[in-house]
């Protein structure tokens, strides 16, 4: 549910921390910690807080799309699968997409289409299927890109495999995958 900043003073106990302070909290937390499973859940809550507008000021403040883009390379999926699906929820906001578009973020992303983890693959494929428009097209349905979401469109998880052929269908002409 979105929340309005009004709506969060209410809901904030007058001796309790409020939203800005918990987010910075739980980074530094995240980068504090040595418990793998502190980290999990740190992280799956500020992929939660991610999916809310009104807590971007405080995410762009509190550095969390790094740690989002950060856990994207590590060798634990619940890690991953949090920083990749608070990506998916930033990506739309003009700040955010800038910084995900920057080539080593885009390539950390789109390195995730060839994994196992069907939860990783579809939040990676919805991330690219919200971040490519005319604008971006060119930078993201590279040809490497664009034939690893053509393998996609072969998944047995059907999710993935409708949202794979909506990916190629809205962005590449058959020209393109010819080509390829």
């Amino acid at each position: 549910m979105f929340s309005t900043k009004e709506r969060l003073r209410r809901r904030t106990p007058a001796a309790g921390i409020d939203r800005e302070e918990y987010i910075e909290h739980l980074v530094e937390e995240f980068h504090t910690t040595t418990n793998v499973e502190a980290q999990e859940q740190v992280s799956a809550n500020l992929a939660n807080f991610a999916y809310d507008p009104v807590n971007y000021p405080f995410l762009k403040k509190s550095s969390c799309l790094e740690l989002f883009i950060q856990t994207l390379s590590l060798p634990n999926d619940k890690l991953v699968l949090h920083g990749i699906a608070g990506i998916c929820n930033l990506c739309l906001d003009e700040y955010f997409e800038s910084v995900i578009l920057a080539p080593t973020n885009l390539a950390a992303i789109t390195a995730l289409l060839p994994k196992d983890n069907t939860e990783i693959v579809l939040q990676a494929l919805a991330t690219l299927t919200l971040l490519t428009t005319p604008k971006t097209k060119e930078q993201i349905c590279i040809p490497k890109v664009v034939r690893d979401i053509q393998r996609l469109r072969e998944s047995k998880h059907i999710p993935i495999k409708r949202l794979a052929s909506v990916f190629i269908e809205d962005n590449c002409t058959k020209t393109e995958i010819i080509q390829l």
